[in-house]
């Protein structure tokens, strides 16, 4: 106890001799030697010192590690089961140049009937808001049974407009076997599809 006593009171006392002397210089080495001194109190009583943060470097610093957290190629991926053996999965890579690069599988296990599916992407940002919304890509495939492929994969791209590339956060991918007529006009506008698009997107 009375080792502990004897460099509190020494850490109390530079405290006070510093603040005495509030140069720049001083501030620097007050900084250091707080620090030193809280180590070693740390090590003998116990606790995990606070060291001295700078509030504006740290805010900075904070910007920048969420900026950087999620560079672009942005990635995201999804499989939906569309029922009676309907499938699709599709993969999006977006650029920083706005570049979106996809991939869709299509496929169905049923012997004796294909289908048709599309496949549209809503580029939303961070709290799914749609920023926009991809040009649908529709295929078919035949049945098992039927002479034509019952699972095929397509590439496609498209591009994200430069005005919104900076607030993009987030993606959903939207699969379906029967897309209604101006499908894209309605996914990014219709009150009831931003609802939908909330519910389901996912953040890069």
């Amino acid at each position: 106890m009375e080792i502990r006593s004897r460099i509190f009171q020494s850490t109390i006392n530079q405290q006070l001799d510093f603040e005495v002397f509030p140069t720049v210089q001083s501030l620097l080495s007050r900084t250091l030697t707080l620090s030193t001194s809280a180590l070693l109190l740390g090590g003998l009583i116990g606790f995990k010192p606070v060291m001295p943060v700078n509030a504006e470097t740290s805010l900075s610093g904070e910007k920048l590690l969420l900026a950087q957290s999620k560079p672009f190629p942005l990635k995201g991926s999804k499989f939906t089961e569309l029922g009676d053996h309907r499938r699709m999965e599709t993969s999006i890579t977006i650029s920083k140049n706005g570049r979106v690069d996809g991939v869709t599988r299509i496929w169905t296990d049923k012997k004796l009937i294909g289908f048709t599916g599309s496949v549209a992407v809503a580029i939303t940002d961070r709290v799914g808001n749609v920023l926009y919304v991809t040009n649908p890509q529709r295929w078919g495939v035949d049945c098992k049974r039927c002479p034509g492929p019952s699972n095929r994969t397509q590439s496609w791209a498209d591009t994200v407009p430069s005005n919104v590339l900076g607030n993009v956060g987030g993606y959903a991918i939207i699969h379906t076997t029967s897309p209604r007529n101006r499908w894209r006009d309605w996914l990014s506008s219709a009150k009831e599809a931003a609802t939908e698009i909330k519910g389901i997107y996912s953040k890069f």
